[in-house]
């Protein structure tokens, strides 16, 4: 059985910074962001369009993510669409992943 289930398709609804002020300056610093995803919006008027396909597959749905790592801040605009794959973690090794998420696991 392979552990590849299926990849979804969502949108930024919304982005939050969060943070506290720097100890050494005392000037607002963001340290973390709040990231909510929903499924991309079917399209009415073109139902053979990409969006409209991954939202007969899960039309409704949430995620909420909470990042801090600063690196990832300005990946995540409202309106972005982002693929989300899905992967069993079972059996499964992050470093077996690297070439499937080139650059994304170091």
């Amino acid at each position: 059985m392979s552990n590849y289930i299926a990849v979804a398709k969502f949108y930024v609804s919304s982005v939050q910074k969060f943070g506290a002020p720097n100890y050494q300056t005392g000037e607002p610093e963001t340290t973390g962001i709040r990231v909510d995803l929903n499924p991309v919006p079917y399209k009415p008027d073109d139902p053979t369009h990409e969006n409209s396909k991954f939202w007969t597959a899960s039309p409704s749905g949430k995620m909420e993510l909470s990042i801090q790592n600063k690196a990832l801040f300005d990946a995540f605009e409202v309106g972005r669409e982002i693929y989300l794959p899905m992967i069993l973690a079972d059996g499964v090794k992050l470093e077996d992943l690297s070439g499937a998420l080139h650059g994304l696991v170091d």
